[in-house]
């Protein structure tokens, strides 16, 4: 009897925990159209007004561009709708910019006809439509990405292997360009190749360091990092290790460096899967074969191996299986099993981890605690919203946290608009920041897992948003039924 108190006792305390962590910060009641396909684009402006964009993905079908804005002065949230013009052509979005006077610019690319047009809305919600030229010769759209309030677009050069970095001011740009051409690129068969061949093929996933990322973003095998100064590309289209591109936007100078994977552990003719990621200056490796897994982390800039994991398939691992699985469009998850026990079949978790499409390594700090998400996915056949076809990609942020767009099409992470069906798996490798021990038996949540418990019991959810804001998270949504939308904090 002692022990099934305990038991519930415990349920009840983890069902309780996600629900203490969050606080209605406001809401509003207000009458907003079908989403059937509207994005929702977060951001917050230099005075830390919070402000939601809802845009069709296609914006030549639905015209209205819809403006939820809240201010943590008066703790008010008001609705805007914008009509476009019929003078100038939007299709699909593919940044935003809030300048030093606090304006905000929308960019729309038309790129058949080498152009951007802009939409300008000033504090008080006055517009302007600009439209200007931008050609692109001999050059591919390989990334879009708003960061910190800047909006830049990235292109290669066809057939060639210099990278083009456009940042974007109001209606006028700046040009940097980084030539890679001296350096040496291999593809996956360790052909000499170009560095459009490798980057081009499909698209780059951006990474915040602010957020955790999800399965469908720390898997993708080509990565984008924009830090303060600096923008980041890694390349793990080979199985021997990382290429990973520095791109100083101070300097204007472009450097390669190369780490290599683990493979000591494996003999030459073992098929294994391998991916890493940057966190905090090291690289995280993680390669896998169906008897063995091991887990590598690195300094990047000393190349010193700071810790080191080697897991074989009859033992049994020190992981959490975690609650949900993340996809590129749904910051709800999809919940696959809401047990976390470790697991006793490694070499089923090796399996499960090679033979997914997409599989990786991410990395996250919670307190004092490192936590590493190893997982995997496979897209959803039949349509859906999860491309990672050879088109450029894009990504929108507020202050913190990147929002992507994928082949152009203006998919973002941050609204949904309907479940997307996929299979995958996620768990978690719980360390000591300090000193890269495995904690065991500790739970652990992350902040899509405590928004998946608080919005599961809310039906008719729509224009959906996560981002970080000053310490905490915020998640917004409009309640359907309500006809109300709602800012929650969500504690880190």
């Amino acid at each position: 009897m002692k022990t099934l108190f305990s038991i519930t006792l415990l349920m009840f305390c983890l069902y309780l925990n996600p629900l203490l962590a969050q606080e209605e910060i406001a809401a509003s009641s207000m009458e907003l159209k079908e989403f059937k396909s509207t994005i929702s684009i977060p951001i917050v402006d230099n005075e830390q007004n919070i402000h939601i964009f809802s845009v069709s993905k296609n914006i030549l079908i639905d015209q209205e561009i819809t403006h939820i804005k809240y201010n943590p002065t008066t703790n008010t949230i008001i609705k805007k709708e914008y009509p476009t013009p019929s003078t100038i052509t939007l299709k699909y979005i593919t940044g935003i910019e809030v300048d030093s006077d606090n304006n905000i610019n929308l960019y729309f690319h038309n790129k058949a006809k080498g152009e951007f047009n802009s939409i300008g809305i000033n504090n008080e919600g006055k517009l302007e439509y600009n439209t200007f030229k931008l050609p692109l010769k001999k050059e591919k759209v390989i990334h879009y990405v708003s960061h910190k309030n800047n909006f830049k677009m990235l292109t290669v050069k066809r057939n060639g292997s210099v990278i083009h970095v456009y940042s974007f001011k109001g209606n006028s740009y700046e040009k940097n360009s980084f030539d890679f051409s001296q350096d040496r690129f291999y593809d996956k068969e360790t052909k000499l190749t170009t560095l459009d061949d490798i980057i081009s093929t499909s698209s780059l996933e951006s990474i915040s360091q602010e957020m955790p990322s999800q399965a469908s973003t720390y898997s993708s095998r080509r990565k984008f990092y924009n830090l303060k100064d600096k923008i980041i590309i890694t390349l793990n289209h080979h199985k021997n290790g990382t290429r990973i591109l520095n791109l100083d936007l101070n300097k204007n100078v472009g450097k390669t460096d190369y780490i290599a994977l683990p493979r000591t552990h494996f003999k030459a003719e073992d098929w294994t899967k391998s991916n890493s990621y940057i966190f905090e200056g090291n690289l995280y490796s993680i390669i896998t074969s169906n008897k063995l897994m091991v887990i590598n982390i690195k300094n990047i800039e000393t190349k010193e191996t700071i810790k080191e994991f080697i897991y074989k398939g009859d033992e049994e691992l020190a992981f959490q299986l975690s609650k949900t699985l993340g996809s590129v469009l749904v910051v709800v998850s999809t919940t696959i099993n809401s047990s976390k026990t470790k697991i006793k079949k490694a070499k089923t978790f090796f399996k499960r981890f090679i033979m997914s499409t997409y599989s990786g390594i991410g990395a996250f700090k919670k307190g004092n605690h490192l936590i590493l998400s190893i997982g995997g996915y496979v897209p959803p056949s039949g349509g859906g919203y999860m491309t990672f076809g050879g088109a450029s990609s894009s990504t929108i942020a507020g202050p913190n946290g990147p929002i992507t767009i994928t082949n152009g099409a203006s998919s973002f992470i941050g609204n949904s608009s309907g479940p997307v069906s996929s299979s995958g798996f996620e768990k978690l490798l719980v360390l000591d920041s300090d000193n890269y021990e495995v904690i065991e038996n500790e739970s652990e949540n992350n902040i899509y897992e405590d928004v998946d418990s608080f919005s599961e019991k809310i039906k008719g959810l729509q224009l959906k948003s996560l981002f970080k804001y000053k310490d905490y998270y915020v998640f917004g949504y409009f309640n359907k039924k309500e006809k109300t939308y709602h800012l929650v904090k969500f504690n880190e």
